[in-house]
């Protein structure tokens, strides 16, 4: 699927490349640290096509805690960013990953994605605690799978996911409805 010339636009005035982009938000919490990790180390280097940010506090600390030398010239550590600079990333994204393994609660990282409208892949502990389907709001599968379900992503018509998740956040994770509905 093509890119619209606007986010091609955005991405070079944020210094990304025109290659297709997923990101991937989180604090420095140890399940987000391994997810990090894992998309540094296995799906950067087995899906070189495809750009790939690390956005938040477990950026900061893989940096602190690795060598720059050591990611693929694929991959981008932005840490911290400004909430607005955040937003720019998530709507110039094509893909937004979650390869969570472990952890308890809802990740809220996958409110921000759906709220984006992006297409999301995500392991069933990724999904934890949220009211969608896998293949309508965002697709699921095993960590063991992550990388070939990312690269069949990239192929694939993402647009109708990301509507469908964006529709899912409005209806039931807008602060609007949750009040209405305690209202």
């Amino acid at each position: 699927p093509g890119v619209s010339s606007e986010k091609i636009l955005q991405r070079r005035r944020l210094g990304l490349s025109d290659a297709p982009l997923a990101v991937f938000v989180g604090s420095a919490y140890g399940p987000n640290r391994d997810a990090a990790d894992f998309l540094i180390r296995s799906l950067a280097s087995a899906l070189p096509m495809l750009q790939v940010s690390i956005i938040g506090g477990v950026g900061v600390q893989w940096r602190e805690t690795h060598s720059q030398h050591a990611l693929d010239p694929n991959v981008r550590i932005h840490g911290f960013v400004a909430a607005e600079e955040l937003l720019e990333l998530l709507q110039t994204a094509d893909l937004a990953l979650n390869p969570i393994a472990t952890g308890s609660g809802t990740n809220i990282k996958m409110l921000d994605y759906m709220a984006a409208g992006l297409a999301i892949v995500t392991t069933p502990a990724g999904a934890r605690g949220l009211e969608g389907v896998s293949g309508e709001h965002w697709i699921e599968c095993p960590l063991e799978n992550f990388v070939e379900t990312t690269r069949q992503m990239l192929a694939a018509d993402r647009a109708i996911l990301g509507r469908h998740a964006r529709k899912l956040a409005e209806e039931r994770y807008d602060w609007r409805t949750i009040a209405e509905h305690y209202a």
